[in-house]
């Protein structure tokens, strides 16, 4: 059987002490490495974000406005009715023409 002496007891305990206290320290040592490793995952999904937030401030910015829609819709409508309005005049004047060249001939 041995026996403690204060001596005996005071080294071990201090080497359980520096052993306790360098498992500490690698696990500290291990957390900031992760605690790094995410800030920087964090990062660069934060500049990814940055990136598609850019990139579609820039594609609206190549989209029609709808005032200026609206303006060319009621452009092309309006084109539209006059096209129309020739289409059914069209044949009119022709049957006219033809009967007046029909009844002087």
């Amino acid at each position: 059987m041995s026996e403690w002496s204060v001596d005996t007891l005071k080294e071990h305990l201090e080497g359980k002490l520096a052993a306790l206290n360098e498992r500490i320290d690698v696990q500290h040592r291990a957390d900031q490495r992760a605690l790094d490793l995410a800030q920087l995952n964090i990062d660069a999904r934060l500049e990814k974000l940055n990136e598609l937030r850019q990139q579609v401030s820039d594609d609206r910015a190549t989209f029609a406005n709808r005032e200026a829609t609206d303006e060319r819709l009621k452009r092309i409508e309006s084109f539209q009715n006059k096209l129309l309005g020739v289409a059914l005049a069209v044949p009119v004047i022709t049957s006219l023409v033809v009967y007046l060249l029909t009844k002087s001939g």
